[in-house]
């Protein structure tokens, strides 16, 4: 990770912070670790290391949007480093994703009609456990 024209104290809390935030991501703690990768940016800036971590919490944490900033800026600072650029592709066709998801849902609810479901037989649910315990629970 990048650390320019730190002094030695400088250096010495940013390696502490991001230790720090390392630890809070393994136990995934993420608002500390949100937290504390957002001190060690007011430390050190420029380095594409921390905004990469600090997109990987914001992704676990489901803030696809903050994380794709995260990732974009990472790549920005970083030219041509592979992992920043495939995190961006992966949260930018997580959120398309998402987003195609919530419009079907959606239509769905608006539209329940264009949407018929077979009507289930209690009666055949019965037979179907009886025959093999459980099995009525998936009809």
């Amino acid at each position: 990770m990048a650390s320019q024209n730190l002094t030695d104290e400088q250096a010495k809390e940013l390696d502490r912070l991001l230790r720090f935030a390392h630890l809070m991501k393994m136990r995934s703690q993420w608002k500390e670790a949100e937290d504390t990768c957002r001190k060690a940016l007011a430390i050190s800036p420029n380095d594409a290391g921390i905004y990469e971590m600090l997109g990987d919490i914001l992704w676990e944490r489901g803030k696809l949007d903050d994380a794709t900033l995260q990732f974009k800026t990472a790549m920005q600072l970083a030219p041509g480093k592979a992992s920043p650029e495939e995190k961006y592709a992966k949260t930018i066709l997580e959120k398309s994703e998402a987003e195609r998801e919530k419009a079907i849902a959606l239509e769905m609810l608006e539209n329940p009609q264009k949407y018929p479901t077979r009507q289930k037989n209690p009666a055949v649910a019965f037979i179907l456990s009886a025959v093999f315990p459980g099995l009525g629970q998936f009809y």
